[in-house]
Protein backbone atom coordinates (compact mmCIF):
# COMPACT_ATOMS: atom_id res chain seq x y z
CA UNK A 1 0.00 0.00 0.00
CA UNK A 2 3.09 2.22 0.83
CA UNK A 3 4.36 1.63 -2.45
CA UNK A 4 0.93 2.22 -4.24
CA UNK A 5 0.68 5.15 -2.79
CA UNK A 6 4.28 6.60 -3.74
CA UNK A 7 4.00 6.07 -6.98
CA UNK A 8 0.69 8.16 -6.90
CA UNK A 9 2.22 10.77 -5.87
CA UNK A 10 4.98 10.66 -7.87
CA UNK A 11 2.53 10.44 -11.54
CA UNK A 12 0.96 13.14 -10.30
CA UNK A 13 1.88 16.26 -8.70
CA UNK A 14 -1.13 18.72 -6.86
CA UNK A 15 -1.06 22.16 -9.02
CA UNK A 16 -0.88 23.77 -5.81
CA UNK A 17 2.95 22.21 -5.42
CA UNK A 18 4.20 22.43 -8.88
CA UNK A 19 3.48 25.75 -10.87
CA UNK A 20 4.63 27.32 -14.24
CA UNK A 21 7.65 29.60 -13.68
CA UNK A 22 7.12 32.70 -14.41
CA UNK A 23 10.19 33.96 -15.75
CA UNK A 24 10.43 35.50 -19.31
CA UNK A 25 10.04 39.04 -19.82
CA UNK A 26 8.90 41.27 -23.27
CA UNK A 27 12.14 40.42 -25.52
CA UNK A 28 12.28 36.77 -24.51
CA UNK A 29 8.35 36.30 -25.26
CA UNK A 30 9.13 38.41 -28.62
CA UNK A 31 12.47 36.34 -29.51
CA UNK A 32 10.18 33.34 -28.92
CA UNK A 33 7.56 34.54 -31.53
CA UNK A 34 9.77 35.32 -34.02
CA UNK A 35 11.46 31.96 -33.53
CA UNK A 36 8.58 29.92 -34.12
CA UNK A 37 7.32 32.40 -37.12
CA UNK A 38 10.76 31.65 -38.29
CA UNK A 39 12.63 34.72 -39.88
CA UNK A 40 13.67 32.45 -42.47
CA UNK A 41 9.59 31.73 -43.50
CA UNK A 42 10.13 34.49 -46.31
CA UNK A 43 12.76 32.69 -47.90
CA UNK A 44 11.36 29.38 -47.55
CA UNK A 45 7.76 30.07 -48.96
CA UNK A 46 9.15 32.03 -52.14
CA UNK A 47 9.72 29.46 -54.22
CA UNK A 48 5.70 28.46 -53.40
CA UNK A 49 4.48 31.30 -53.45
CA UNK A 50 5.66 33.63 -55.98
CA UNK A 51 4.47 31.40 -58.87
CA UNK A 52 0.99 30.75 -57.09
CA UNK A 53 0.78 34.87 -57.50
CA UNK A 54 2.30 35.36 -60.51
CA UNK A 55 4.98 37.20 -58.60
CA UNK A 56 2.56 39.34 -56.20
CA UNK A 57 4.21 37.60 -53.47
CA UNK A 58 4.42 40.78 -51.60
CA UNK A 59 0.68 41.75 -52.06
CA UNK A 60 -0.31 38.39 -50.86
CA UNK A 61 1.87 38.82 -47.69
CA UNK A 62 0.65 42.44 -47.08
CA UNK A 63 -3.38 41.42 -46.73
CA UNK A 64 -1.89 38.52 -44.60
CA UNK A 65 -0.23 40.87 -41.98
CA UNK A 66 -3.32 42.55 -42.11
CA UNK A 67 -5.50 40.04 -40.91
CA UNK A 68 -3.07 38.47 -38.38
CA UNK A 69 -2.61 41.92 -37.12
CA UNK A 70 -6.43 42.38 -36.41
CA UNK A 71 -6.49 38.64 -34.60
CA UNK A 72 -3.06 39.71 -32.95
CA UNK A 73 -5.22 43.02 -31.52
CA UNK A 74 -7.86 40.16 -30.80
CA UNK A 75 -5.33 37.85 -28.99
CA UNK A 76 -3.77 40.96 -26.89
CA UNK A 77 -7.13 41.60 -25.79
CA UNK A 78 -7.84 38.28 -24.44
CA UNK A 79 -4.16 37.77 -22.83
CA UNK A 80 -4.92 40.67 -20.78
CA UNK A 81 -8.22 39.77 -19.80
CA UNK A 82 -7.71 36.23 -19.28
CA UNK A 83 -3.82 35.52 -18.69
CA UNK A 84 -3.74 31.91 -18.31
CA UNK A 85 -2.16 28.76 -19.63
CA UNK A 86 -4.06 27.40 -23.07
CA UNK A 87 -4.28 30.21 -25.27
CA UNK A 88 -7.38 29.90 -27.95
CA UNK A 89 -8.69 26.97 -25.81
CA UNK A 90 -9.15 29.15 -22.91
CA UNK A 91 -10.09 32.21 -24.36
CA UNK A 92 -12.87 31.17 -25.95
CA UNK A 93 -14.04 28.40 -23.29
CA UNK A 94 -14.50 31.00 -20.64
CA UNK A 95 -15.98 33.67 -22.99
CA UNK A 96 -18.18 31.29 -24.46
CA UNK A 97 -18.45 28.06 -23.65
CA UNK A 98 -16.26 25.02 -22.08
CA UNK A 99 -17.59 22.73 -24.92
CA UNK A 100 -16.42 25.27 -28.03
CA UNK A 101 -13.55 26.15 -26.53
CA UNK A 102 -12.54 22.19 -26.83
CA UNK A 103 -13.31 22.68 -29.97
CA UNK A 104 -11.31 25.60 -30.79
CA UNK A 105 -8.39 24.29 -29.06
CA UNK A 106 -8.70 21.09 -30.83
CA UNK A 107 -8.46 22.76 -34.25
CA UNK A 108 -5.62 24.83 -33.46
CA UNK A 109 -3.63 21.70 -31.90
CA UNK A 110 -3.49 20.37 -35.32
CA UNK A 111 -1.14 23.64 -36.34
CA UNK A 112 0.50 23.28 -33.40
CA UNK A 113 1.35 19.83 -33.38
CA UNK A 114 2.38 19.38 -37.34
CA UNK A 115 4.41 22.81 -37.34
CA UNK A 116 7.14 21.17 -35.40
CA UNK A 117 7.02 17.94 -37.62
CA UNK A 118 7.63 20.14 -40.74
CA UNK A 119 10.49 21.76 -38.81
CA UNK A 120 12.36 19.03 -38.28
CA UNK A 121 12.02 17.47 -42.04
CA UNK A 122 13.20 21.20 -42.82
CA UNK A 123 15.87 20.38 -40.59
CA UNK A 124 16.74 17.07 -41.85
CA UNK A 125 16.73 18.08 -46.15
CA UNK A 126 18.65 20.52 -45.04
CA UNK A 127 21.44 19.11 -42.97
CA UNK A 128 21.73 16.18 -45.30
CA UNK A 129 22.32 18.53 -48.40
CA UNK A 130 25.57 19.56 -46.46
CA UNK A 131 26.30 15.87 -45.59
CA UNK A 132 24.33 13.63 -47.36
CA UNK A 133 26.35 10.96 -46.49
CA UNK A 134 24.07 10.67 -43.29
CA UNK A 135 20.70 9.69 -43.93
CA UNK A 136 17.58 12.34 -43.45
CA UNK A 137 15.75 10.04 -41.35
CA UNK A 138 18.91 10.13 -38.79
CA UNK A 139 19.49 13.90 -38.87
CA UNK A 140 15.28 14.47 -37.98
CA UNK A 141 15.95 11.80 -34.92
CA UNK A 142 18.96 14.01 -33.70
CA UNK A 143 16.77 17.19 -34.42
CA UNK A 144 14.17 15.51 -32.26
CA UNK A 145 16.05 13.98 -29.30
CA UNK A 146 18.11 18.08 -29.16
CA UNK A 147 14.70 19.35 -28.84
CA UNK A 148 13.50 17.27 -26.28
CA UNK A 149 15.81 17.80 -23.96
CA UNK A 150 15.84 21.46 -23.88
CA UNK A 151 11.82 21.27 -23.52
CA UNK A 152 12.47 19.16 -20.45
CA UNK A 153 14.56 21.08 -18.58
CA UNK A 154 12.35 24.22 -18.76
CA UNK A 155 11.01 27.04 -20.71
CA UNK A 156 14.12 29.52 -19.19
CA UNK A 157 16.60 27.38 -21.42
CA UNK A 158 14.33 27.19 -24.14
CA UNK A 159 13.89 30.75 -24.02
CA UNK A 160 18.10 31.12 -23.98
CA UNK A 161 18.77 28.98 -26.98
CA UNK A 162 16.31 30.96 -29.45
CA UNK A 163 17.75 34.12 -28.25
CA UNK A 164 21.11 32.96 -29.46
CA UNK A 165 19.83 31.10 -32.39
CA UNK A 166 16.68 33.80 -33.74
CA UNK A 167 19.97 36.15 -33.56
CA UNK A 168 21.55 34.62 -36.13
CA UNK A 169 19.20 34.79 -39.16
CA UNK A 170 18.29 38.15 -38.52
CA UNK A 171 21.84 38.55 -39.40
CA UNK A 172 21.69 36.34 -42.22
CA UNK A 173 18.41 38.80 -43.18
CA UNK A 174 19.98 41.62 -42.99
CA UNK A 175 22.71 40.62 -45.41
CA UNK A 176 21.09 39.08 -47.64
CA UNK A 177 18.87 41.97 -48.14
CA UNK A 178 22.08 44.19 -48.60
CA UNK A 179 23.20 41.90 -51.67
CA UNK A 180 19.64 41.66 -53.18
CA UNK A 181 19.64 45.50 -52.47
CA UNK A 182 23.00 45.67 -54.47
CA UNK A 183 21.95 43.61 -57.39
CA UNK A 184 19.43 45.98 -58.29
CA UNK A 185 20.85 49.59 -57.68
CA UNK A 186 23.84 47.70 -59.97
CA UNK A 187 21.20 47.49 -63.16
CA UNK A 188 19.82 44.06 -62.09
CA UNK A 189 16.73 42.73 -62.42
CA UNK A 190 14.44 45.58 -63.07
CA UNK A 191 16.98 48.17 -62.12
CA UNK A 192 14.89 50.40 -60.07
CA UNK A 193 13.38 50.35 -56.75
CA UNK A 194 9.88 51.69 -57.88
CA UNK A 195 7.86 49.23 -59.84
CA UNK A 196 4.12 49.07 -59.09
CA UNK A 197 3.98 45.60 -60.67
CA UNK A 198 6.45 44.20 -58.44
CA UNK A 199 3.69 44.46 -55.91
CA UNK A 200 0.54 44.59 -58.09
CA UNK A 201 -0.39 43.36 -61.90
CA UNK A 202 -3.37 43.92 -62.84
CA UNK A 203 -2.82 42.53 -65.87
CA UNK A 204 -1.61 38.97 -63.97
CA UNK A 205 -4.11 39.16 -60.69
CA UNK A 206 -6.22 36.37 -59.89
CA UNK A 207 -8.27 36.62 -57.10
CA UNK A 208 -8.57 32.76 -56.24
CA UNK A 209 -4.94 32.76 -56.46
CA UNK A 210 -4.06 35.36 -53.82
CA UNK A 211 -6.77 34.41 -51.54
CA UNK A 212 -5.15 30.60 -51.63
CA UNK A 213 -1.53 31.95 -50.90
CA UNK A 214 -2.81 34.19 -48.07
CA UNK A 215 -4.37 31.55 -46.43
CA UNK A 216 -1.10 29.29 -46.64
CA UNK A 217 0.79 32.31 -45.22
CA UNK A 218 -1.06 32.35 -42.47
CA UNK A 219 0.99 29.31 -41.18
CA UNK A 220 4.00 31.85 -40.40
CA UNK A 221 2.58 34.07 -38.89
CA UNK A 222 1.14 31.58 -35.94
CA UNK A 223 4.63 32.85 -33.76
CA UNK A 224 2.07 35.52 -32.07
CA UNK A 225 -0.21 32.82 -30.77
CA UNK A 226 2.81 31.26 -29.48
CA UNK A 227 3.67 33.63 -27.15
CA UNK A 228 -0.10 33.57 -25.84
CA UNK A 229 0.44 29.74 -24.71
CA UNK A 230 3.31 31.30 -22.28
CA UNK A 231 0.77 33.35 -20.07
CA UNK A 232 1.87 32.08 -17.22
CA UNK A 233 5.35 31.69 -17.64
CA UNK A 234 5.91 35.67 -18.04
CA UNK A 235 6.79 37.67 -15.53
CA UNK A 236 4.66 40.43 -16.08
CA UNK A 237 1.57 38.62 -17.96
CA UNK A 238 -1.38 41.30 -18.79
CA UNK A 239 1.26 44.18 -19.67
CA UNK A 240 4.06 42.28 -21.68
CA UNK A 241 2.05 39.47 -23.71
CA UNK A 242 -0.61 42.01 -25.22
CA UNK A 243 2.74 44.15 -26.36
CA UNK A 244 4.53 40.76 -27.16
CA UNK A 245 1.92 39.73 -29.35
CA UNK A 246 1.06 42.82 -31.44
CA UNK A 247 4.94 43.18 -31.64
CA UNK A 248 5.60 40.22 -33.19
CA UNK A 249 2.85 39.92 -35.68
CA UNK A 250 3.58 43.62 -37.02
CA UNK A 251 7.32 43.69 -37.04
CA UNK A 252 7.44 40.32 -39.11
CA UNK A 253 5.23 41.30 -41.09
CA UNK A 254 7.07 44.91 -42.23
CA UNK A 255 9.86 42.61 -42.49
CA UNK A 256 8.29 39.76 -44.62
CA UNK A 257 6.77 42.18 -47.03
CA UNK A 258 9.80 44.24 -47.72
CA UNK A 259 11.76 40.98 -48.46
CA UNK A 260 9.23 39.43 -50.81
CA UNK A 261 8.83 43.21 -52.89
CA UNK A 262 12.75 43.33 -53.34
CA UNK A 263 13.04 39.83 -54.33
CA UNK A 264 10.67 40.46 -57.15
CA UNK A 265 12.74 43.09 -58.02
CA UNK A 266 15.55 41.44 -58.39
CA UNK A 267 14.14 38.38 -60.16
CA UNK A 268 10.69 39.80 -62.01
CA UNK A 269 9.94 36.34 -64.29
CA UNK A 270 10.82 34.11 -61.25
CA UNK A 271 6.99 32.81 -61.40
CA UNK A 272 8.16 31.28 -64.55
CA UNK A 273 11.44 30.45 -64.19
CA UNK A 274 11.38 28.76 -61.02
CA UNK A 275 12.27 25.01 -61.40
CA UNK A 276 12.18 23.56 -58.11
CA UNK A 277 9.03 25.11 -55.31
CA UNK A 278 10.77 23.67 -52.68
CA UNK A 279 14.18 24.91 -53.21
CA UNK A 280 13.50 28.69 -55.03
CA UNK A 281 15.09 30.59 -52.53
CA UNK A 282 18.45 29.01 -53.12
CA UNK A 283 17.89 29.37 -57.21
CA UNK A 284 17.12 33.13 -56.51
CA UNK A 285 20.77 33.45 -55.03
CA UNK A 286 22.09 31.70 -58.11
CA UNK A 287 20.57 34.18 -60.20
CA UNK A 288 21.78 37.28 -58.21
CA UNK A 289 25.04 36.14 -58.31
CA UNK A 290 25.73 34.86 -55.11
CA UNK A 291 25.40 31.19 -54.96
CA UNK A 292 27.19 31.38 -51.85
CA UNK A 293 24.04 32.55 -50.17
CA UNK A 294 22.71 29.30 -50.59
CA UNK A 295 24.83 27.47 -48.82
CA UNK A 296 24.93 30.57 -45.85
CA UNK A 297 20.80 29.94 -46.34
CA UNK A 298 21.28 25.97 -45.73
CA UNK A 299 23.29 26.12 -42.60
CA UNK A 300 21.34 28.70 -40.91
CA UNK A 301 18.07 27.09 -42.27
CA UNK A 302 18.86 24.11 -40.20
CA UNK A 303 19.39 26.15 -36.92
CA UNK A 304 15.94 28.17 -37.85
CA UNK A 305 14.51 24.91 -37.61
CA UNK A 306 15.47 23.54 -34.57
CA UNK A 307 14.43 27.04 -32.89
CA UNK A 308 10.86 26.45 -34.21
CA UNK A 309 10.92 22.92 -32.78
CA UNK A 310 11.95 24.10 -29.82
CA UNK A 311 9.06 26.90 -29.44
CA UNK A 312 6.79 25.02 -31.14
CA UNK A 313 6.89 22.12 -28.46
CA UNK A 314 6.73 24.28 -25.95
CA UNK A 315 3.75 25.85 -27.07
CA UNK A 316 1.62 22.76 -27.72
CA UNK A 317 3.05 21.34 -24.52
CA UNK A 318 1.29 23.38 -22.92
CA UNK A 319 -1.79 24.01 -24.66
CA UNK A 320 -2.16 20.70 -23.93
CA UNK A 321 -1.39 21.08 -20.17
CA UNK A 322 -3.93 23.82 -20.23
CA UNK A 323 -6.81 21.42 -21.61
CA UNK A 324 -5.38 18.71 -19.05
CA UNK A 325 -5.36 20.83 -16.09
CA UNK A 326 -8.68 21.91 -16.61
CA UNK A 327 -10.21 17.88 -16.71
CA UNK A 328 -10.55 18.33 -20.68
CA UNK A 329 -8.26 16.11 -21.70
CA UNK A 330 -6.58 13.03 -18.81
CA UNK A 331 -5.38 15.12 -16.09
CA UNK A 332 -2.80 12.67 -15.03
CA UNK A 333 -0.70 12.75 -18.54
CA UNK A 334 -2.04 15.99 -19.83
CA UNK A 335 -2.24 18.24 -16.73
CA UNK A 336 1.28 16.91 -15.20
CA UNK A 337 4.47 18.76 -14.37
CA UNK A 338 7.68 17.66 -13.58
CA UNK A 339 8.52 18.39 -10.06
CA UNK A 340 11.57 19.76 -10.23
CA UNK A 341 11.54 21.58 -13.67
CA UNK A 342 8.59 22.57 -14.02
CA UNK A 343 7.31 21.61 -17.68
CA UNK A 344 4.64 19.42 -18.92
CA UNK A 345 7.12 16.86 -19.67
CA UNK A 346 4.25 14.09 -20.92
CA UNK A 347 3.05 16.54 -23.00
CA UNK A 348 7.15 17.29 -24.83
CA UNK A 349 7.16 13.28 -25.19
CA UNK A 350 3.89 13.39 -27.31
CA UNK A 351 4.89 16.57 -29.20
CA UNK A 352 8.12 14.66 -30.26
CA UNK A 353 6.77 11.48 -31.32
CA UNK A 354 4.26 13.18 -33.10
CA UNK A 355 7.80 15.27 -34.80
CA UNK A 356 8.99 11.27 -35.92
CA UNK A 357 6.43 11.51 -38.91
CA UNK A 358 8.19 14.02 -40.17
CA UNK A 359 10.33 10.65 -41.28
CA UNK A 360 7.58 9.32 -43.63
CA UNK A 361 6.41 12.91 -44.67
CA UNK A 362 6.29 13.55 -48.19
CA UNK A 363 8.20 16.35 -49.18
CA UNK A 364 4.91 18.64 -50.30
CA UNK A 365 5.87 21.86 -48.36
CA UNK A 366 2.43 24.03 -49.93
CA UNK A 367 -0.27 20.66 -49.09
CA UNK A 368 1.59 20.40 -45.64
CA UNK A 369 1.11 24.64 -45.48
CA UNK A 370 -2.56 24.27 -46.06
CA UNK A 371 -2.84 21.80 -43.10
CA UNK A 372 -1.52 23.59 -40.97
CA UNK A 373 -3.27 27.26 -41.99
CA UNK A 374 -6.86 25.43 -41.22
CA UNK A 375 -6.30 24.83 -37.85
CA UNK A 376 -5.02 28.03 -37.18
CA UNK A 377 -7.53 30.18 -39.35
CA UNK A 378 -10.67 28.28 -37.32
CA UNK A 379 -8.80 29.16 -34.11
CA UNK A 380 -7.96 32.66 -35.26
CA UNK A 381 -11.56 32.97 -36.17
CA UNK A 382 -12.57 31.94 -32.84
CA UNK A 383 -10.33 34.42 -31.10
CA UNK A 384 -12.19 37.17 -32.73
CA UNK A 385 -15.67 36.17 -31.83
CA UNK A 386 -14.41 35.71 -28.15
CA UNK A 387 -13.61 39.06 -28.01
CA UNK A 388 -16.78 40.36 -29.04
CA UNK A 389 -18.66 38.16 -26.71
CA UNK A 390 -16.55 39.05 -23.63
CA UNK A 391 -16.51 42.47 -24.08
CA UNK A 392 -19.07 43.55 -26.28
CA UNK A 393 -21.80 40.91 -25.47
CA UNK A 394 -21.38 40.04 -21.79
CA UNK A 395 -18.71 43.04 -20.57
CA UNK A 396 -21.68 45.54 -22.37
CA UNK A 397 -18.74 48.26 -23.59
CA UNK A 398 -20.29 49.53 -26.12
CA UNK A 399 -19.39 53.24 -26.05
CA UNK A 400 -18.76 54.42 -29.37
CA UNK A 401 -14.55 53.69 -29.10
CA UNK A 402 -15.43 50.20 -27.50
CA UNK A 403 -17.97 49.37 -30.72
CA UNK A 404 -14.86 49.76 -33.04
CA UNK A 405 -12.45 47.91 -30.71
CA UNK A 406 -14.39 44.86 -29.63
CA UNK A 407 -17.32 44.43 -32.20
CA UNK A 408 -16.19 45.89 -35.77
CA UNK A 409 -12.51 45.18 -35.60
CA UNK A 410 -12.60 41.47 -34.85
CA UNK A 411 -15.72 41.22 -36.29
CA UNK A 412 -14.16 42.05 -39.78
CA UNK A 413 -11.19 40.02 -38.58
CA UNK A 414 -13.37 36.64 -38.25
CA UNK A 415 -14.91 37.28 -41.36
CA UNK A 416 -11.24 37.25 -43.30
CA UNK A 417 -10.12 34.48 -41.43
CA UNK A 418 -13.19 32.40 -42.15
CA UNK A 419 -12.79 34.01 -45.80
CA UNK A 420 -9.26 32.42 -45.96
CA UNK A 421 -10.00 29.59 -44.91
CA UNK A 422 -12.78 28.88 -48.07
CA UNK A 423 -9.80 29.51 -49.83
CA UNK A 424 -7.52 26.62 -48.61
CA UNK A 425 -6.73 23.40 -50.80
CA UNK A 426 -9.68 20.48 -50.79
CA UNK A 427 -7.49 18.01 -48.99
CA UNK A 428 -6.70 20.41 -46.69
CA UNK A 429 -10.18 20.95 -45.66
CA UNK A 430 -11.24 17.05 -46.08
CA UNK A 431 -8.49 16.14 -43.65
CA UNK A 432 -8.88 19.37 -41.03
CA UNK A 433 -12.97 18.27 -40.86
CA UNK A 434 -12.00 14.73 -39.98
CA UNK A 435 -9.56 16.21 -37.10
CA UNK A 436 -12.78 18.35 -35.63
CA UNK A 437 -14.62 15.48 -36.17
CA UNK A 438 -12.25 13.23 -33.92
CA UNK A 439 -12.33 15.81 -31.28
CA UNK A 440 -15.99 16.40 -31.50
CA UNK A 441 -16.74 12.63 -30.86
CA UNK A 442 -14.64 12.54 -28.23
CA UNK A 443 -15.82 15.99 -26.34
CA UNK A 444 -19.10 13.90 -26.77
CA UNK A 445 -17.83 11.12 -24.62
CA UNK A 446 -16.11 12.69 -22.31
CA UNK A 447 -19.64 15.06 -21.46
CA UNK A 448 -21.82 12.23 -22.02
CA UNK A 449 -23.36 13.45 -25.10
CA UNK A 450 -22.63 17.39 -24.19
CA UNK A 451 -25.06 16.77 -21.07
CA UNK A 452 -22.09 17.83 -18.81
CA UNK A 453 -19.55 20.48 -18.42
CA UNK A 454 -15.82 20.08 -18.41
CA UNK A 455 -14.19 21.11 -15.31
CA UNK A 456 -14.28 24.83 -14.65
CA UNK A 457 -11.06 26.92 -16.07
CA UNK A 458 -9.26 27.85 -13.79
CA UNK A 459 -7.73 31.39 -14.04
CA UNK A 460 -4.40 30.40 -12.04
CA UNK A 461 -2.00 27.13 -11.80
Amino acid sequence: MAEAKKASVTAFVPEEETKLQGSLGLMSLVLLGVAYMGPMCIYIYYGIMTPMTNGMYSLTILITAIVMTLTALSYAKMSKAIPAAGSVYTYVGKSINPHLGFVAGWAIIADYLLLPMICFLSFGLYINALIPAVPIWVWILLGIIIVTLLNYRGISLVAYVNTVITIIPIIFVIIAFIFIIAYIAGGGGVGTFLDNTAFYNPELFVTSSIVAAAAIMCCGFVGFDAISTMSEEAKHPQRDIPRAIVLTCVVMGAIYVVMAYVMQLAWPTAYLEIKDPNTGILEMFVYIGKPFLSTAFSIINILTSLAACLAGEAAVARIFYGMGRDGFLPKRFFGYLHPKYHTPIWNVLLASVVGLAAIFFSNNLAGAASLISFGALLGFAFVNISVIVHYYVKGKKRSAGNLIAYLIIPAISAACCIYLLFGLETQAKTLGALWLLVGIIYLAIKTKGFRQYPEELHMDV
